[in-house]
């Protein structure tokens, strides 16, 4: 975990000392380095979802909906933070529910058939579960929540949970 965190910090500096600063104070996405003072959680929580979206389908040919919830009455809260590093922490837990989900749900044949494309056949049909993703904006932070219906995983796991490079995939090809 601490080789994780030193590493995270040292990519920050490098991208800090090799990007220029924006200060247009007009700029929606001011931003110092890689640092975006202005930064918007639904925006990068939407163009996340529409990537893993597409990872999903590409890989295992369904994906789950993604319901994004935002629980903020004011749309237009902000926070500084470094939105790379959002993108990515959000990206590997939805990328993690939609593969618990589809393999929960395929493998379990939980999956109705349907014909969906008046071609007379049977299809998937958009069954799954969906996924939802509650963005919360409170005085001093912001709260993203995940919830799914992917099986969870055993107790036995939680230790190793935060070592790096662990996964749950035993057979199944890695992306």
């Amino acid at each position: 975990k601490k080789q994780l965190e030193a590493e995270g910090g040292l990519e920050l500096l490098h991208n800090e000392s090799e990007a220029e600063a924006c200060y247009d104070d007009e700029s929606e996405d001011e931003c110092c380095g890689a640092i975006q003072k202005n930064c918007d959680p639904m925006k990068e929580v939407k163009r996340t979802v529409a990537r893993v979206t597409k990872l999903c389908r590409d890989s295992y040919g369904i994906c789950p909906d993604i319901e994004i919830v935002d629980c903020t009455p004011d749309s237009q809260y902000r926070f500084t933070y470094v939105p790379h590093h959002l993108r990515y922490m959000v990206a590997e837990l939805l990328k993690n529910s939609c593969r618990a989900t589809v393999r929960n749900y395929l493998v379990g044949s939980n999956i109705q058939k349907e014909d969906h494309c008046n071609d007379g056949g049977l299809h998937d049909a958009p069954t799954l579960p969906p996924i939802r993703l509650i963005v919360t904006k409170g005085a001093e932070d912001v709260t993203i929540k995940i919830a799914d219906r992917g099986g969870g995983m055993p107790r036995s796991l939680m230790r190793r949970i935060w070592t790096f490079a662990h996964s749950t995939l035993k057979n199944e090809k890695r992306s």
